[in-house]
């Protein structure tokens, strides 16, 4: 393999693993979304913005904004983040447990949509 076909390489795979994370993104924030409209939680529309997601998933949960700051630190952050998914889980009428499939690699994809979408 020549240097031009291992750039042309590297630029794909860089672009391919760009556009999986927008993917997941996109896909993440509709599940949030369309979670707080489910819920009556207002400004739903912090579900696209970075940070803001994090606010609109802890007012989901009934949970106050200085949740975030637990967050922040390490190992501790996640216990708070599926404390509060099994709070938005119980909230949507589903079982808390479900928020623990979240530690599942790949089926923790699929939580925020069953939530968002499952009725």
């Amino acid at each position: 393999m020549d240097n031009d076909s291992g750039s042309v390489f590297a630029i794909m795979s860089v672009g391919m693993w760009f556009g999986l994370f927008i993917l997941v993104y996109v896909v993440q924030a509709v599940a949030l979304m369309t979670i707080a409209n489910k819920t009556g939680t207002e400004n739903s529309w912090m579900a696209w913005i970075p940070i803001l997601n994090v606010l609109l998933m802890l007012s989901i949960a009934g949970l106050d904004w200085w949740y975030i700051l637990i967050m922040l630190i390490p190992c501790v952050g996640w216990l708070v983040v599926l404390y509060a998914w099994w709070l938005i889980c119980e909230e949507r009428g589903k079982p808390g447990w479900i928020s623990l499939l979240q530690l599942v690699p790949c089926i923790g994809f699929f939580v925020p949509l069953y939530v968002a979408f499952v009725d």
